[in-house]
């Protein structure tokens, strides 16, 4: 309507209408017994209805029942007073009538019912045909003539739940017909019925679970974990008791190799060369100082070498030999000859060791090697050679250097197959962690000539002083992927600091991690808070992209670009002028070219090229994999307590089961709620499932809340509320902390050594190392 009066009338109409069916739905039961088979819900005859209610009233005010007279008697009683003589004259004819045209109705009905089996119980309520509402039996006839072909479905479902019943679902079975359980809820009711069975036949067989009690576990774990810690700090002590043990003690005579070290220790010049000493005295060294820390170059420069018969020169219990990737074998067999025991640590994915002082074997050499020998020249490293010897091995799994998913994602699924567990981060859509990708539209790569690009550099250049003035407190490191790209950035960068003379301090070397800017051969081993990516590589003057991208388009090109892409714990910050379009997969032949694409679509778009929403969403916050049943129930009571809740968050096989967004900064979670389902129950040991994977977490920054099944099962309001006062708790501490401004950063300094005085006789106590800090001056 036009008028405003006219359409407020109309919404006060519909108010009224919809009041009226909601008093219809409620009050559905008393139409059905009040009206019979007449009532039909909203869609009753109205006016019959209203008619019968009036003749009803009328009866019981004017007609009351007589003494005994049941009320289907005072009713015949009431209709046959309103009746005419003749009409009642009538009455007779009119019972045989109708009483000829239900028998000829139930002969039709029970020839239409007979064919198919059809239960009267089940269909009309009944048990006798001669019971079946006529009008009832109507409607259904006529809804089989209009829909025959739902003859086979029902005979199916008739069959289905046959079955069903006979396996004991009977109850889920009269739900799901009577509407009190909805299609789509049926597995879950199942499976909760289920599962209260199993959990009470586990009561009756291990009392024990019938009284868990979630705290007091928590204070069993609580003695756990302290305990464990204990003991590992007991271990170090041990050894520590150990070593002072067998510490040589300071005789009379000052005889042999400990009388040797007091007299050069008392000396002020002309000390014995350190070989020289080491030989001499080297088993005393050894006993003082059980732990050489030396390069492959060092042992052979320091250390003699055993006799034929493995006589002479010192020998160590335990060779452990780290980025074993980058040594290779003829460098390491000196010190492998020297130990008992070796582990190598190294990572085949990264890089080999330099070739550039190597020589291969001649022809002749190669001629009369035999074949079916392993020959340690032909292996790159002392970590392929242990692999090619078969030696036992296992996968360090836990990635914990990267404080986002997105750091180590690309690695993860390019050369890694997606084994490595990624700890998750509490921050949700992080402003200072994870990729960026920087687009250079100016400039161009200088193909042909410095085969730099100068305004990359620049670029760069003044992003690491912004970084130095906005950021001090976080360590920083550059990447570049060609030797001339990096010194150009170096350039640009001490142009800049001329310039910018308060920002030095940022530059200090004689700090735990200094600032660096390297080429990929030199990075592996670094690691930096952020690092800046120099690609350099890009559209010349003419606008030409050719597919030769350095190092990177070499034979194991694509483990410098995992060297290079995962030395970021915070941030990675890609500058380029080149994207991911630009690199034609058909013209390049060597994996590198194709994983760097893989990377640059990746910090591009924050996803893989492929990737719906979701499965982008999983590479840094929450899984697609299907949530528990338990998972579900607790998600679900806190989403009601207005909470916004969300399932598996992390990537790479570890896994948050249920993560609660923070309600005032959407951008970051505020607590993790860990659930004992299957993540819990595949734990290898009890320090990884109770202690190791709870402690990383909170050393990533997650608030932390464990929720027992058991727990749940016997009390889900409280333990939702549990969670509800954690999140507020979090949420507070939050306010508080940013109330009182930013905790202050430590210093980015070695850490310091404690010294313990020991009791006892004159002993060679070990000196405390400290690091020497030498300032310079100048830039």
């Amino acid at each position: 309507p036009g008028p405003l009066e006219e359409r407020l009338a109309l919404l006060d109409r519909l108010l009224e209408v919809r009041k009226a069916e909601r008093t219809i739905e409620r009050d559905d039961a008393l139409g059905r017994y009040a009206f019979g088979d007449r009532w039909r819900g909203a869609a009753s005859d109205w006016a019959a209805l209203s008619a019968i209610h009036g003749w009803d009233r009328r009866n019981h005010v004017d007609n009351p029942p007589l003494a005994g007279e049941d009320e289907e008697a005072a009713a015949c009683r009431a209709l046959a007073a309103e009746l005419t003589a003749e009409q009642r004259r009538g009455l007779p004819a009119l019972a045989d009538e109708a009483e000829r045209a239900s028998a000829s109705a139930l002969r039709l009905l029970d020839a239409a019912a007979k064919p198919v089996a059809l239960e009267l119980d089940e269909a009309f309520g009944v048990a006798a045909l001669p019971d079946v509402p006529l009008n009832a039996a109507a409607d259904r006839l006529e809804a089989w003539a209009a829909a025959s072909d739902g003859l086979t479905k029902f005979l199916g479902y008739h069959a289905q739940r046959a079955a069903a019943r006979a396996a004991g679902l009977g109850e889920l079975i009269d739900r799901l017909e009577d509407g009190r359980v909805a299609a789509g809820d049926a597995l879950d009711a199942f499976d909760m019925a289920r599962f209260e069975a199993i959990l009470r036949k586990g009561f009756a067989n291990r009392p024990e679970l019938a009284g868990f009690d979630g705290a007091q576990h928590e204070q069993t774990l609580k003695a756990f974990r302290t305990l464990d810690a204990d003991r590992m700090t007991l271990a170090r002590r041990e050894v520590a008791a150990a070593h002072y043990d067998g510490l040589p003690r300071s005789g009379a005579a000052a005889l042999g190799e400990v009388g040797l070290l007091q007299r050069e220790f008392q000396k002020k010049r002309n000390h014995l060369p350190l070989r020289r000493l080491l030989a001499e005295a080297g088993r005393a060294v050894q006993a003082i100082k059980p732990v050489f820390m030396m390069s492959p170059l060092s042992v052979a420069q320091y250390l003699e070498a055993p006799g034929p018969d493995g006589a002479g020169g010192l020998e160590f219990d335990l060779l452990l030999m780290d980025e074993a990737s980058q040594v290779r074998p003829v460098d390491a067999l000196g010190g492998v000859a020297r130990a008992k025991q070796l582990v190598v640590v190294g990572d085949d994915k990264q890089l080999p060791p330099t070739r550039f002082f190597a020589t291969s074997l001649g022809s002749d050499e190669l001629d009369t090697a035999d074949a079916a020998e392993l020959n340690t020249g032909d292996l790159e490293s002392i970590l392929g050679l242990c692999t090619a010897q078969s030696m036992p091995g296992t996968m360090l799994r836990w990635h914990y250097r990267s404080k986002h998913p997105s750091l180590i994602a690309v690695s993860n699924r390019e050369f890694y197959d997606g084994n490595l567990q990624v700890i998750p981060s509490p921050a949700r859509r992080p402003e200072d962690l994870g990729v960026r990708f920087h687009r250079i539209t100016e400039g161009y790569f200088d193909r042909g000539g410095s085969a730099t690009h100068r305004v990359e550099a620049q670029t760069i250049a003044r992003a690491v002083m912004d970084f130095a003035r906005e950021t001090p407190h976080r360590s920083l490191g550059v990447g570049a992927f060609s030797v001339g790209q990096r010194d150009l950035i170096l350039d640009e960068i001490e142009a800049l600091r001329r310039e910018t003379p308060e920002a030095d301090g940022f530059f200090a070397e004689d700090v735990e991690e200094p600032f660096f800017v390297k080429n990929l051969e030199n990075i592996q081993g670094d690691e930096r808070d952020v690092i800046f990516i120099s690609v350099g590589y890009g559209p010349d003057a003419e606008g030409n992209v050719t597919m030769n991208f350095g190092p990177l388009s070499a034979e194991g090109g694509e483990r410098r670009l995992n060297v290079l892409i995962t030395r970021a714990k915070r941030r990675l910050e890609v500058f380029s002028s080149l994207v991911a379009g630009d690199i034609d997969a058909e013209r390049v032949s060597r994996r590198g070219p194709k994983a760097f694409k893989t990377f640059l679509a990746y910090a591009e778009r924050g996803r893989f090229p492929g990737d719906s929403d979701a499965e982008a969403e999983a590479g840094g916050g929450a899984s697609t994999g299907r949530p528990s049943t338990l998972e579900r129930a607790v998600a679900a009571a806190l989403t009601e307590r207005g909470l916004s809740v969300e399932h598996r968050v992390g990537a790479g096989g570890f896994y948050v089961d249920l993560a609660v967004v923070d309600p005032t900064d959407p951008s970051r979670y505020a607590v993790a709620v860990l659930l004992d389902g299957p993540g819990y129950a595949a734990a290898r040991s009890a320090r990884e499932r109770d202690r190791s994977r709870e402690g990383v977490l909170k050393m990533m920054g997650w608030n932390v809340l464990r929720v027992w099944s058991l727990d749940w099962f016997n009390r889900p309001g409280e333990q939702a509320d549990r969670i509800v006062a954690a999140v507020e708790a979090a949420t507070r501490a939050d306010e508080a902390e940013a109330d009182d401004g930013p905790a202050p950063e430590p210093a980015r300094a070695a850490p310091g050594i404690e010294r313990v005085e020991a009791e006892g006789p004159e002993v060679f106590q070990p000196m405390p190392y400290v690091e020497a800090a030498f300032k310079t001056s100048g830039p």
